[in-house]
């Protein structure tokens, strides 16, 4: 697991500099077609005018369709465990064609568990999410990181087509899946069990199944 999360790292690493320049190269892009209709305009050529727009509209959907703006508030995520797994999860999500936002605005880095715990559960939060959705015709998945001064909180919310008793959701085997084992959220309890400053909440609200992780900083340590 280490090994993978190292490689996707160094993607990760890769990907933000790619964003970063593509972001440059649509805005002054944008720029430049917005000085060409001035002259066009100035020099009353509707034949480039014409050309113009159409050039336009077929780059502003080329840029919609790379999506530059999913992943845009990854940038706060500075530890990169946590990035490359939500580049990873979103990226999947984004290929079922599942409505997913995401949102960040802090910077989000050290974590005072261990962060390979962390990642299992956000990995088997999001995945339970991407199971549940797939079978939605409008299924749509949330995920919000919030930094305040001593806690990091994670809320990952999915639609639900039925609403399942939550206490039965964590028991061991159960599972809406077919061929599945359901151990997903008893291994995510079972890490909670681990850490005294670790909050893991489940709760249904109208047709949302909402996780909450909550991650309560404990000061340096002597």
């Amino acid at each position: 697991m280490e090994e993978q999360l190292n490689d996707l790292t160094s993607y990760t690493k890769q990907l933000d500099a790619d964003q970063k320049e593509m972001h440059k190269f649509r805005h002054d892009y944008k720029n430049i077609l917005g000085s060409l209709y001035e002259i066009s305009n100035k020099h009353n050529n509707p034949e480039l005018t014409a050309a113009l727009k159409k050039l336009g509209v077929y780059s502003n959907t080329y840029f919609e369709n790379i999506s530059m703006d999913d992943f845009k508030d990854l940038e706060f995520v500075a530890n990169p465990y946590i990035k490359s797994t939500l580049i990873s999860k979103m990226r999947t999500i984004k290929s079922e064609n599942i409505d997913c936002y995401f949102e960040c605005k802090d910077t989000i880095n050290q974590v005072d568990i261990n962060i390979f715990d962390l990642i299992r559960i956000i990995g088997v939060s999001i995945d339970n999410a991407l199971e549940e959705t797939k079978r939605q015709k409008h299924g749509k998945i949330q995920i919000v990181l919030i930094k305040q001064d001593n806690q990091l909180d994670i809320t990952i919310k999915n639609t639900i087509s039925k609403k399942i008793p939550i206490s039965k959701m964590v028991d061991y085997g159960f599972s809406t899946k077919k061929n599945h084992s359901g151990l997903g959220l008893v291994n995510v309890n079972d890490i909670k069990k681990k850490y005294r400053n670790l909050l893991i909440y489940y709760d249904v609200i109208d047709n949302w199944f909402c996780v909450q992780i909550s991650i309560i900083h404990q000061g340096d340590k002597k």
